[in-house]
Order: C-alpha cells, then structure tokens, then sequence
C-alpha cells in the first residue's frame, strides 16, 4: 500500500516552519543580514524537518532506528570538526590574503570548502559512516 499522505504532511510541515521561521528573522535582523537570514531559517526548517521524519519513520522501520544514536553522533562530531578546519582556513586565508578583490574572495570561498569537505571526508571514512 502506498503512502503519499505522510510525504504531503511532511512538506507541509516543512514549508509552513521554513515561512515561520524565514519571516520572523528576515523581519528582525538588520538590512545587511536579512538573506543570510534566510539561509539560516531554510537550513533549521530542513533539519528539524529531516530529524522528525527519521522518528516517524523509524517507528515504522525499526532498523533504522537501531543505529541512529551512534550514526547521529559521528555525523556531528564530523561536521563540528570539519566546520572548525573550515573557519580556521578561512581566518588564515583573510588575514593572508586580505580577499578585498573578487579574485581573492574566490579563493578563500575555494580553499574554505577544500578544508571542509577534506576533514569531513576523513573523519566519514575512518568513523564508516
């Protein structure tokens, strides 16, 4: 049997927590934030969105909730740690470079994400996530 109402009623979550919470910061940060703002308020809908469909259907699926917690614990650990080497290349290379010109920007933006995915990437393959 199939299910297209759980997947509606997800989307509908999704989208209805993404305009609350996208609304309520584009209105209450400052003119130079108000995009940013919005970028944060989709990447918090989409993860509290991801967070309760993995509960809902892992009632349904009970193997996929047997490794969650420690599957849920590497993931963070590895994003925290590739998120610190990528903010650490982006200091070096600011106060290196400056990154005043399109050029540099450019740079900086390539070797941040080389750090990011470097250390992420690392930490997946020795945690076999």
């Amino acid at each position: 049997r199939e299910d297209t109402r759980t997947p509606f009623l997800v989307n509908l979550a999704f989208n209805a927590l993404h305009l609350g919470i996208g609304v309520t910061a584009f209105s209450l940060v400052a003119d130079r934030y108000k995009v940013a703002s919005l970028a944060v308020a989709y990447s918090v809908a989409y993860t509290v969105t991801a967070a309760a469909t993995w509960v809902s259907v892992a009632r349904r699926t009970p193997e996929l909730s047997q490794g969650m917690p420690q599957h849920i614990t590497y993931v963070t650990c590895a994003t925290v740690a590739a998120s610190v080497a990528a903010v650490s290349a982006h200091v070096v290379i600011v106060r290196t470079l400056g990154a005043t010109t399109a050029p540099l920007a450019l740079l900086d933006v390539t070797l941040t994400s080389i750090a990011f995915l470097a250390v992420y990437l690392s930490l997946a393959i020795a945690c076999r996530c």
